[in-house]
């Protein structure tokens, strides 16, 4: 009988993107669209209308934030 002799590969571990996020490159979007972002430090890109008010935008990441904690 003959048996197969395995080896078994280094695993690569998975950072999270909320610790290491990675480097994206942001397209361009059209005029009704664009980007607001989740951190401070331009991470996590989010896109929403372009038409919102400053009150429904920092409403709507408030809600995000607080959906991503769960």
């Amino acid at each position: 009988m003959k048996f197969w002799r395995f080896h078994l590969m280094p695993t690569k571990v998975n950072i999270p993107s909320i610790v290491k996020p990675p480097t994206l490159e942001l397209k361009h979007l059209p005029s009704h669209l664009k980007y607001v972002f989740l951190e401070t430090s331009q991470q996590l890109p989010v896109i929403v209308s372009a038409d919102l008010t400053e009150d429904q935008e920092a409403r709507l990441l408030s809600l995000l934030r607080s959906v991503g904690d769960l």
